[in-house]
């Protein structure tokens, strides 16, 4: 079950009001279905190995962001984020880097520093640099940012936030694996194991919406 795409989008209009952006709060307000639709579109295209052409998709739904919001706005770093991710899943970690870079840049700007979407973003530089074996640099990036979304992420967890971190234990496990260090590969391996569950066993409490089975997968929100 993903986080209904109506509270993401209540709770970006409610902070471009408090930050005084009236105008990109009333655009959040204004027709958020044709974003759903794209973003389900591509959740199913990643869950179907279409990386290509979610790509595509994705980097559509960037520019929307852009344009619509600005080019140093929260949408766009969360839209570039995402497309950094898929990139990184197409094995392309070096075109995936300095969007990665981008979306952490404008996060770290716009949301207050306890904020553990900001370690989303640094993750996602830390999996751009792993998949380029950059190994050294990866590795406190990715440490990191476990350890802040860990901290700082919603009590009580929910999807996305325990989702993340089983993203970067996983990452870790590969970082460990691939550098030759089985003991801390295996320490890992124990934290991912415990976050799937966790995840597992969230996933399996919460409500399932009643849709025909045609339906798409729910849309994945910004994180």
């Amino acid at each position: 079950a993903q986080k209904p795409l109506g509270e993401t989008v209540t709770r970006l209009v409610q902070l471009y009001t408090a930050w005084g952006k009236p105008a990109q709060a009333a655009a959040w307000k204004e027709k958020p279905g044709a974003l759903q639709d794209s973003l389900a579109r591509v959740e199913s295209l990643r869950q179907q190995n279409k990386l290509g052409e979610a790509e595509t998709v994705q980097r559509q739904i960037v520019e929307n962001m852009r344009r619509r919001f600005g080019t140093e706005s929260l949408s766009a770093a969360g839209a570039i984020k995402e497309l950094a991710l898929i990139l990184i899943d197409a094995g392309k970690p070096l075109d995936a880097e300095p969007l990665a870079r981008e979306s952490l840049s404008i996060r770290t700007k716009l949301y207050p520093a306890v904020s553990w979407l900001i370690a989303t973003s640094r993750s996602a530089v830390g999996k751009s640099l792993l998949g380029q074996k950059h190994y050294a640099e990866a590795e406190p990036l990715l440490l990191s940012a476990y350890a802040e979304i860990k901290e700082r992420g919603p009590k009580p967890p929910t999807v996305p936030h325990l989702e993340s971190l089983v993203s970067v234990a996983k990452a870790l496990v590969a970082l460990y694996q691939a550098t030759n260090q089985p003991a801390r590969s295996a320490e890992w391996q124990k934290i991912l194991e415990e976050e799937g569950r966790s995840l597992s066993a969230l996933q399996a409490s919460a409500p399932r919406p009643s849709t025909p089975p045609s339906s798409p997968p729910a849309a994945r929100p910004p994180q």
